[in-house]
């Protein structure tokens, strides 16, 4: 009897935690769209907020643009941001026609963490996202840190 109880708790805290998951896992954002080839930011309000997604309460937006990586045949929606550790973010977008839409995976996340250099921010060379810093003086101990982190939806 109380192994049946528990067995059917267990199941339905499961099928619970499973149906919120899925529920949090459909929040998609209209950020921009496809024009002639060339990624466009149409909602800045969206892409401010996917862009300030996991930072801290005081990271403003400064910038927002999206690359292109030939590559992996993907979009990227790039910030700079500053009142915060990381002083730049790139988000992978999924491309639905010409409409470009920052989802809860799959896609993959980049974050630049800037020491002793004020412009870290990630760029799209060689196909794939990478850390930089581009002032132009670095100091000879500038660096950018970059984490990456991927997003699976189910």
């Amino acid at each position: 009897m109380k192994t049946s109880l528990l067995v059917r708790i267990f199941f339905t805290l499961i099928v619970s935690f499973l149906t919120v998951t899925v529920n949090a896992q459909t929040n998609i954002a209209n950020v921009g769209v496809v024009i002639n080839k060339e990624g466009v930011v149409t909602d800045l309000s969206e892409a401010t907020r996917v862009l300030k997604g996991g930072l801290s309460t005081q990271a403003t937006v400064s910038r927002a643009w999206i690359e292109y990586s030939p590559t992996e045949s993907k979009y990227y929606l790039i910030g700079q941001i500053s009142n915060d550790p990381v002083t730049g973010k790139a988000v992978q977008l999924q491309q639905n026609g010409s409409v470009l839409v920052a989802a809860m995976g799959p896609g993959i996340e980049v974050t630049c963490t800037g020491y002793n250099c004020s412009s870290c921010y990630p760029n799209i060379k060689g196909g794939k996202a990478r850390c930089g810093c581009t002032d132009s003086n670095p100091k000879s101990d500038s660096r950018c840190d970059m984490s990456t982190r991927i997003t699976i939806g189910f």
